[in-house]
């Protein structure tokens, strides 16, 4: 029997302390969710700010005057000017960046929530253990490995589990997917090349013939041992599995039935999310997916309304905007 919410939570741990501590849509992390169907789940997107976004300048205290006093150069103004804009107010107390009057236009339209002032329950200061715990749902617990994403994906596998369920169009898997749970890892969109090298490897252009070289050189297995043997078959079921995944993945990208009408901003990370709205159009049971957008740690340069982090909140307002509009 398939376990229910509460047992799932209840099993693992801090998975309620450690989703609050992200933040659903909130500075460092933003989840998005499909419409559920009879033919497509709900698919859950988890788009993590990974380094540490500032976020009393993402979504600004501006009703607090200890923002401007204890922030007199980086302060995002209240009001502004061309040159200098000011916070687009979300009430009295709080405003968006001006670079994020994408998301604005979908909190006005109730299509989205800022969840504010929550945080990991470990005192941390270091930032590579505190994303660790987040995104496995266990402050402060170093012995759990497993994110909090996987760990959902194992407790509701079926037998009927499609090949897609879940993936990550980047060549290094978040923290939050893995696990136990097999989750597709895209190699730099490169499943072609990735596919050729494979296949390479054992001079065939067939899985079936390469499934044959592994076994010896004369193809009979007689100079492995069971051990060698196990292992080699181990690496061509996996090879075999993740290229079956990446040229049904690869077909869907490509397809022009999948076509994407708005126009997403330039970069990696539209290009992601314009990928996964075409598989989620595809109905190929995508239910969870993860996605990393880096070098949110500015030391230097992060400006206050113009500068390098208001640069980037642009690009990510206007690519949640692009594939909002791109589902419909």
């Amino acid at each position: 029997m398939a376990p229910t919410r509460r047992e799932f939570i209840k099993q693992s741990g801090s998975v309620l302390a450690g989703a609050t501590g992200i933040g659903a849509f909130g500075p460092q992390t933003f989840y998005a969710s499909s419409k559920n169907t009879a033919e497509q789940p709900p698919t859950l997107i988890v788009l993590y700010l990974r380094g540490g976004a500032d976020p009393l300048n993402a979504i600004v205290p501006y009703g607090d005057p200890l923002y401007y006093e204890l922030r007199p150069t980086i302060a995002v103004p209240q009001t502004g000017n061309p040159d200098l804009p000011g916070i687009i107010p979300l009430d009295r107390y709080f405003g968006f960046h001006p670079s994020m009057k994408e998301l604005d236009d979908l909190f006005r339209a109730k299509m989205m929530a800022p969840i504010l002032n929550v945080g990991s329950t470990h005192p941390t200061r270091s930032h590579f253990d505190a994303q660790d715990f987040m995104e496995r749902a266990a402050p402060g617990i170093k012995y759990i490995t497993e994110g909090w994403l996987n760990r959902y994906l194992t407790a509701t596998r079926t037998v009927d589990d499609r090949d897609l369920r879940s993936i990550s169009l980047q060549p290094l898997l978040p923290r939050s997917l893995r696990g136990e749970y097999p989750v597709l890892a895209v190699p730099n969109y490169g499943a072609e090349d990735a596919m050729s090298v494979f296949e390479s490897l054992y001079g065939c252009k067939d899985m079936k013939v390469a499934a044959k070289a592994m076994k010896s050189p004369d193809g009979k297995g007689s100079n492995k041992t069971a051990h060698q043997q196990s292992s080699l078959q181990r690496i061509t079921d996996v090879g075999s599995q993740g290229i079956a995944k990446l040229r049904n993945l690869n077909a869907i990208i490509h397809n022009p039935l999948y076509t994407s009408t708005p126009i997403y901003p330039a970069g990696y990370l539209s290009t992601q999310f314009r990928d996964l709205a075409k598989i989620i159009k595809a109905n190929q049971g995508l239910e969870v997916a993860a996605i990393d957008y880096g070098n949110w740690d500015h030391h230097a340069f992060q400006g206050a309304s113009v500068g390098t982090m208001g640069d980037m909140l642009s690009t990510v307002s206007q690519t949640i905007k692009a594939f909002v509009d791109d589902l419909g």
